[in-house]
């Protein structure tokens, strides 16, 4: 097998969560040219319509399931029906996120818990589920490829900024989970994260309009540009791909030199 056909996703299903919207989307897209067929999951349905029409004109198969990954208990039937439309699971991302820019002194209990749910128990619950599925495949099938989760954690789970402490804290705790995760289930599953800086989407689009802040970041940016979309995008093939198997445990930090400067 060459090089160039170990980065090859043909045959391979992925669930993405998260995938109407930003990175989620951009990954969804990204696996689905490297020849997987995609799962779509988010809340809302009609942007997820959209994008199953996108995937679709590249030739894959492509599923749609609007949900709310916040609600842990439903992830169970997701990933079933993910098998039943798809015939298995090869790939997760835990894309889906969310965050409340507010002082600790401001922040709500509710909005807290929104964070936490989605950003980190949702991560937890939906990687058990695809795990088991993951699993039943690979001791059905000893030819199945090396299964793979990859979950998104953030600049902020290594480097603390005010005003989103509770989006730091979830993404922090990605990180714990990604390291156990990969631990536990080492036989069958690589399981590593991308940990984005500042990366231009939907969810940040507004704070690009105060040309102060742009220029603060700027500043702490040693490549002297924020992130797009498509930086983390090849990367998540990447860890999709046969091209990552010896890799597990691992958190990537999609920032531009802004951890490495300190």
């Amino acid at each position: 097998m060459s090089v160039l056909d170990r980065f090859s996703l043909a045959g391979r299903v992925a669930i993405v969560t998260g995938a109407s919207r930003g990175i989620g989307a951009g990954i969804a897209i990204a696996l689905a040219e490297a020849g997987a067929d995609v799962a779509l999951v988010a809340r809302d349905a009609e942007a997820l319509a959209a994008q199953a029409e996108r995937i679709a004109k590249l030739g894959r198969r492509v599923t749609t399931h609007p949900f709310d990954v916040a609600n842990v208990e439903g992830a169970p039937a997701v990933v079933d029906a993910v098998v039943a439309g798809l015939g298995r699971v090869n790939i997760l991302v835990n894309g889906a996120g969310a965050i409340t820019r507010n002082p600790i002194l401001d922040v709500q209990p509710e909005e807290f818990d929104r964070v936490i749910d989605t950003n980190l128990r949702a991560v937890y619950f939906m990687s058990q589920a695809a795990a088991r599925a993951m699993i039943a495949l690979r001791r059905a099938d000893a030819t199945a490829p090396r299964a793979k989760i990859i979950n998104i954690a953030s600049l902020t789970s290594q480097i603390a900024y005010q005003n989103i402490v509770s989006y730091g804290a979830s993404r922090s705790g990605v990180l714990g989970l990604t390291r156990g995760m990969a631990i536990e289930w080492r036989e069958h599953i690589s399981v590593n994260a991308l940990a984005p800086g500042y990366i231009k989407t939907g969810q940040t689009e507004r704070l690009y309009e105060d040309p102060a802040w742009v220029g603060r970041i700027l500043s702490r940016i040693p490549m002297g540009r924020t992130g797009e979309i498509d930086d983390v995008t090849g990367l998540a093939v990447t860890l999709a791909s046969s091209a990552s198997d010896y890799l597990t445990g691992q958190i990537i930090y999609v920032d531009g030199g802004s951890l490495a400067a300190g």
